[in-house]
């Protein structure tokens, strides 16, 4: 099965997402690149940006994964400082 992801709008944090990837096997034994959750939270930061609809949907599910006990909320907090929602970094700090 060939698949291809396009992720060029991220720059260098696509470049970070997949170079951080754990690699497990999937479906018929075909290696699956598995992001770290810092990365799919660039992701969902990344949609908002697309997308503002989906905010209180990404908010949520970005709250969810920064509980992780393995999640480097430095980095969080910059790729929050990066799309400009530090605001919102703080607000999800405070619920958990």
């Amino acid at each position: 099965m060939d698949f291809s992801i396009s992720l060029g709008a991220l720059g260098k944090t696509a470049h970070d997402l997949f170079a951080a990837c754990r690699r497990i096997a999937g479906p018929g034994g075909v290696e699956v690149p598995v992001p770290r959750p810092e990365h799919l939270i660039a992701m969902k930061l990344h949609a908002i940006g697309n997308d503002p609809g989906r905010r209180l949907q990404d908010l949520a599910d970005i709250r969810s994964l920064m509980t992780l006990p393995e999640v480097d909320r430095s980095l969080v907090r910059k790729y929050f400082e990066k799309r400009d929602l530090l605001e919102d970094f703080h607000a999800l700090e405070e619920t958990l």
